[in-house]
């Protein structure tokens, strides 16, 4: 049987991984298969979110050149150029947290395509010759069905929403209003408020489609939140050293 390109790269594996780890968990749960696929999904995405990262640090530490040219280089081309030679000096490339952002909405709906499949029965044609189909799989969740409750799926995005706020406001710079300030720095203002604050909100209704999305944003805000906490923490490190 041939399949199409999103699925052989993000669906399949995606059921044959989530197969595989409901096999060789004791209890065969889904939401436990589920947040250790999430977590293989970070690690391997990992060193896209450590240059991530690493491009909000050095653009932090590089503000003040960048703020410098914006004062002094009054024609727009000529202020683009100077930042964009900035950054290549430095070696920051401001699009570095693009790709991941991009990578995420294959994941997402290859994961919704995975549970709309027809769980907790397994599929035997889409799995791989060295994954074999559970004898049960628990969908039970804090005593609700992870793909029929209704409130349980409220709650799951209500979290999402929480730890969503929590990891974007950690990694977010700060940028405060000032008297006077010229459009450029209103316009960054008001984008990173939106971003602390909207954004968040923007995850219910994506989290609300499926508990199983929910619970795969939340341990990626989790996650990632430590990520940050601990990468942040080792490169500041590293850029107070080499100061």
């Amino acid at each position: 049987m041939q399949h199409g390109f999103f699925a052989t790269v993000f669906y399949i594996p995606f059921y044959n991984a989530f197969v595989y780890l409901v096999n060789i968990l004791p209890s065969h749960t889904a939401w436990l298969a589920v947040v250790l696929l999430t977590l293989i999904i970070r690690f391997v995405l990992f060193p896209l979110s450590k240059k991530s990262i690493r491009t909000q640090l050095l653009m932090k530490q590089i503000e003040p050149e960048v703020q410098k040219i914006k004062e002094n280089v009054k024609d727009k081309n000529e202020q683009g150029k100077q930042t964009l030679e900035l950054y290549k000096k430095r070696g920051v490339n401001p699009f570095a947290g693009f790709l991941l952002v991009l990578i995420q909405l294959p994941i997402l709906i290859g994961l919704y395509r995975v549970f709309r499949s027809g769980f907790p029965k397994v599929d035997p044609t889409l799995l791989y010759s060295f994954v074999h189909a559970p004898a049960m799989v628990s969908m039970f969740f804090l005593g609700a069905d992870l793909l029929t409750s209704i409130k349980l799926r409220f709650v799951l995005a209500v979290l999402a929403v929480i730890t969503q706020f929590i990891q974007i406001n950690l990694s977010l710079p700060k940028v405060t209003r000032k008297e006077n300030a010229t459009f450029q720095h209103d316009l960054a203002y008001s984008m990173n408020m939106q971003m602390r604050y909207i954004l968040p909100l923007i995850m219910f209704p994506i989290a609300y489609i499926s508990s199983v999305i929910a619970l795969y944003l939340i341990t990626t805000n989790i996650f990632m939140t430590c990520q940050e906490l601990f990468v942040k923490r080792k490169m500041e490190a590293k850029f107070k050293a080499a100061i």
